[in-house]
């Protein structure tokens, strides 16, 4: 199974907790938005390298002619508290640019993201090599053991039983099948290694999108290092469980049951403002819970 943004995140957060007995682990025990901040600083005075540079230009939103330094010590550190709530256990997963960041303040070795999938697709690689060396080992061996025991038997046969006619097998006829047999091993092994290839290209070219963004009335997955565009709304790790909630628009004549359980979720957003949304879960912008509809909202709210 090939990895995902899932697995860098449990992965990050192991690495989390062997640093808390660490280095830094005065950093990471009870961390503060300052004192990561201040660890940034410290990461940075101690030379950054090319990856991590860009990581951390990437999270303070400072591009490559701009004093690094200076952005961090200038940064709100209130923006940290995605970071926090990751070290604390509050949030189990974040955003894309944070994670990075975070890989890079923990030490985890395979960082960022990117680098993450593409060491999966060289030991995916390394481990098919392996396999079809192995499997044309053991076929010789066997091939040849087959073509000697035929020769041998056919020989002590024709020496002990010298008056018995037996027919003389033809030599050609002796070697076709072992030489079927290896064409047909070096034709799977091609096919394997296209088939493994073209799953690999669809991964490098086309990954999957392992992120999230609400817009207007519903959730557009979108790379994790996209730019948010100012939006209001963060970019979030890809969540299968809300990914397809949607905001509705309701009429009087709908199916608003079925078994007596609420098909539609609602949320006020102001006074006289309420939204309705197709499942449960939380207001993708409010954090407000939704509650089932009830008749005293349809009747109320519902044009």
């Amino acid at each position: 199974m090939m990895k995902n943004f899932d697995d860098y995140i449990k992965a990050v957060r192991l690495k989390c907790e062997e640093q808390k007995s660490g280095k830094y682990g005065s950093y990471f025990s009870v961390p503060s938005p300052a004192q990561l901040r201040n660890l940034c600083l410290v990461l940075f005075d101690n030379r950054l390298s090319k990856i991590d540079d860009v990581i951390f230009r990437l999270f303070f939103k400072v591009n490559s002619e701009e004093d690094l330094r200076k952005a961090i010590e200038n940064f709100d550190v209130v923006k940290f508290r995605a970071v926090q709530n990751f070290f604390t256990g509050k949030n189990e997963k974040t955003n894309m640019q944070a994670l990075n960041l975070i890989a890079v303040l923990v030490d985890y070795p395979s960082r960022p993201y990117n680098k993450f999938l593409k060491e999966e697709e060289v030991e995916k690689k390394q481990i098919d090599k392996v396999v079809a060396e192995e499997l044309l080992v053991e076929e010789i061996p066997t091939r040849v053991i087959q073509t000697d025991g035929i020769q041998s038997k056919n020989e002590s046969h024709q020496e002990v039983n010298t008056d018995i006619y037996e027919p003389q097998i033809n030599q050609q006829d002796r070697t076709t099948k072992p030489r079927s047999k290896h064409k047909a091993l070096i034709l799977f092994l091609i096919v394997l290694s296209l088939v493994t290839g073209g799953y690999m290209a669809k991964d490098v070219c086309f990954p999957e999108k392992q992120c999230m963004q609400w817009q207007e009335d519903h959730y557009q997955r979108m790379d994790c290092e996209a730019d948010d565009l100012g939006s209001i709304v963060p970019i979030i790790a890809l969540d299968n469980k809300i990914v397809n909630l949607k905001r509705v628009h309701l009429k009087k004549g709908m199916v608003f049951f079925k078994y007596g359980k609420p098909l539609y979720y609602y949320c006020k957003v102001s006074r006289d403002s309420v939204e309705f949304f197709n499942a449960p879960g939380e207001h993708p912008v409010t954090g407000k819970s939704l509650d089932g509809i009830t008749w005293y909202m349809i009747n109320k709210y519902v044009k």
